[in-house]
């Protein structure tokens, strides 16, 4: 399970997100000067070392981010970690967050209908890209994902509450389920596991948000 304080501190993303994604430089910090931020940075680092491994026997190429509870916001999350994507491989990544399937996918390069928020990245927001949403056309927007960028990211709906993140999940190479820190119930989080498995769809992890740490960020600083 990967945890970090401030993936789940979306507010500031959203607000990123909001207008339009500039690009941001990220370095880590030295190694004597914790702090919740760098935390952070190296823990989306190792998600997305360990998920999008050169290494692994089944290449991972296009990921689902599913969360437990439909309150959890993913917009940020999935923000965050296309970034640290993006800049790790320097290859071209689409990030979906609730888009609506274009109409035209196949007919068009899917780069005129995204946002291109940095150099590799591309972002397809709700009410932006015209179409609607099927599960033929999703499989078709799916696969075009695939064809056009080296990696992609899709955050669905909740997979205890939607037949649609199930069969999204089923499509991709895998599905990463996000969990509620002190809210999801252990019994949800295995309900919907179980559900992804019944559906033969490859859970590569889950990660956990809104995590609090028990002293003081004060405290963690001087360590």
């Amino acid at each position: 399970m990967w945890t970090a304080r401030a993936i789940a501190a979306n507010q500031e993303a959203n607000a990123v997100l909001r207008q339009d994604v500039s690009a941001k430089g990220w370095t880590a910090s030295s190694p004597t000067r914790w702090s919740p931020e760098s935390f952070a940075r190296e823990q989306l680092r190792g998600l997305v070392r360990q998920v999008f491994s050169v290494t692994a026997a089944l290449s991972v190429r296009q990921i689902v981010f599913s969360p437990v509870e439909p309150e959890v916001e993913l917009a940020g999350l999935c923000l965050q970690v296309a970034q640290t994507l993006s800049e790790e491989r320097l290859k071209d990544v689409a990030l979906a967050i609730d888009a609506k399937f274009p109409a035209d996918a196949g007919t068009l390069p899917l780069r005129q209908l995204a946002n291109q928020v940095q150099r590799h990245l591309w972002l397809f927001k709700a009410g932006e890209c015209g179409g609607n949403r099927n599960s033929e056309r999703g499989f078709a927007f799916l696969a075009e994902l695939r064809a056009q960028f080296q990696y992609s990211i899709v955050a669905t709906a909740a997979v205890c509450d939607s037949a649609a993140a199930i069969e999204t999940a089923q499509f991709s190479d895998g599905v990463v389920l996000v969990i509620r820190a002190h809210s999801t119930k252990r019994v949800a989080a295995l309900k919907a596991k179980r559900l992804l498995e019944e559906a033969r769809a490859r859970v590569l992890g889950t990660i956990l948000v809104d995590r609090e740490f028990p002293i003081p960020d004060s405290l963690y600083r001087r360590l």
